[in-house]
């Protein structure tokens, strides 16, 4: 395995970093509760000095996730920018797909959202969508009840715009299937899909050219997927920490640390990707 350094504390790394891009679920919350150690290192990083983001693939406007974690316990200023991938979605659409009559799919009401997509409309069948916007899902909305919706679009060459990229995620507490693994169900429908957000390496760059910030070497993304956030990280040529008690929480209980990095490595990138730094949650710690 490469080198990965296991770390207690985010103060162990803070002076190698100017720029801190943190995930959201998993790493500050799990959808249910927000986690005190990482509000208190969000606001240690914020007294050092440092810049801070919040980069995630939630499928919301950033401000219905701002909303969020202010439930959550998380003041606005302790970061910098948030920036969802449900945002990228949105200005796609307003640029490059103006006008159009929108099928959306979701467990919930972004009114943000429905406003900021001002210049298109929102249908409730999809006999009169130009498209479908998948911008959420949780177990409750019932496979069964949306395959034969997905199945008349796929047949009629209606793409869906998926704007939260995660096959599996945290849903009020529990794990669940993500809008990614919805949408990779209607690819192989023979749909046409867009998806927006990590791994993607724009969504990085994104994210730092809305900071004013160009020192890739300076900067590192802290989060708890292997597939979104790690390999994300390193498409974007950034440097990575993994939280082990996220979505990989139950193999990291299963198996020491250097098995399991070993695995989701060979996982997700074929053995081609590491992280950096691995930590069991983020918190910081006094020495």
């Amino acid at each position: 395995m490469r080198s990965v350094i296991e770390c207690m504390s985010i103060a162990e790394i803070v002076d190698h970093y100017d720029t801190f891009i943190v995930d959201q679920w998993g790493v500050l919350h799990d959808g249910r509760s927000g986690f005190p150690d990482a509000r208190q290192s969000l606001q240690y990083l914020k007294r050092r000095g440092k810049t801070v983001a919040v980069l995630t693939n939630s499928g919301k406007s950033g401000e219905d996730n701002l909303r969020r974690l202010g439930r959550y316990g998380f003041e606005a200023d302790a970061f910098d920018l948030l920036l969802t991938s449900g945002d990228m979605a949105i200005e796609y659409i307003n640029d490059r797909l103006p006008r159009r009559k929108i099928f959306l799919v979701d467990y919930t009401l972004d009114t943000v959202m429905r406003e900021r997509l001002k210049c298109s409309s929102f249908v409730t069948r999809i006999d009169e969508a130009d498209m479908i916007l998948l911008s959420g899902w949780s177990d409750s909305m019932g496979w069964k009840t949306y395959e034969p919706i997905f199945a008349t679009a796929a047949l009629n060459g209606l793409p869906m715009l998926c704007s939260n990229a995660d096959t599996i995620g945290f849903f009020e507490g529990k794990m669940e299937e993500g809008p990614g693994a919805i949408a990779a169900r209607f690819s192989q429908m023979g749909g046409s899909v867009t998806l927006f957000g990590k791994p993607d390496r724009s969504f990085f760059e994104a994210c730092l050219a809305r900071l004013g910030k160009s020192d890739k070497r300076r900067s590192i993304v802290i989060g708890d997927s292997y597939a979104t956030d790690i390999c994300g990280a390193a498409n974007a040529g950034i440097d990575s920490l993994l939280i082990a008690m996220g979505l990989h929480r139950d193999a990291f209980s299963a198996a020491d640390v250097r098995t399991v990095v070993e695995q989701l490595s060979a996982s997700f990138s074929g053995g081609a990707v590491y992280p950096n730094y691995i930590m069991a949650h983020l918190r910081t710690l006094s020495f």
